[in-house]
C-alpha cells in the first residue's frame, strides 16, 4: 500500500511541476472564460481517477481522507496543503514541500551530447 501511495505522490508532484495546470484558490477546480484553475489538491483529483471530479467542488466537500499517507510514517494534511495553495505558495513550492516530506528526489535531466 505505501509503495502504491508513493507512486501516486510522485505522479502528483510531477503534475504540479509540469506547468500543465493553472493555479487557482479556494476550490479544487474552477472554470471561467479564461480557462481552468486548480488547487494543488484539485490536481491530485485530476490525475487519480478514483477520486470524484466535480468542476466546482469546494474543499469542504472533498472526498480525500484528512491525511494523505505516504511511506515512512509521513503524512500530508490536506488543510496544510490547501492553506499553502490559498496563501500564495506556487505549485513549484508546494511540490518541493511534498518532495521533502515524502523523501522524493527530483530526477535530473540528462544532457544530450
Amino acid at each position: 500500500m505505501a509503495q502504491k501511495n508513493l507512486k501516486l505522490v510522485k505522479r502528483w508532484v510531477e503534475a504540479l511541476e509540469s506547468g500543465k495546470y493553472q493555479q487557482g484558490k479556494h476550490r479544487l477546480k474552477t472554470r471561467n472564460q479564461h480557462g481552468q484553475y486548480f488547487c494543488c489538491l484539485g490536481v491530485l483529483r485530476e490525475i487519480e481517477p478514483k477520486f470524484e471530479r466535480n468542476v466546482d467542488d469546494v474543499l469542504d466537500n472533498c472526498q480525500f481522507n484528512e491525511y494523505i499517507n505516504i511511506p515512512a510514517g509521513c503524512y500530508l494534511h490536506q488543510d496544510e496543503l490547501a492553506n499553502m495553495n490559498d496563501t500564495g505558495s506556487t505549485f513549484l513550492e508546494i511540490a518541493q514541500y511534498i518532495r521533502k516530506k515524502a523523501g522524493i528526489t527530483k530526477k535530473s535531466k540528462k544532457v544530450k551530447r
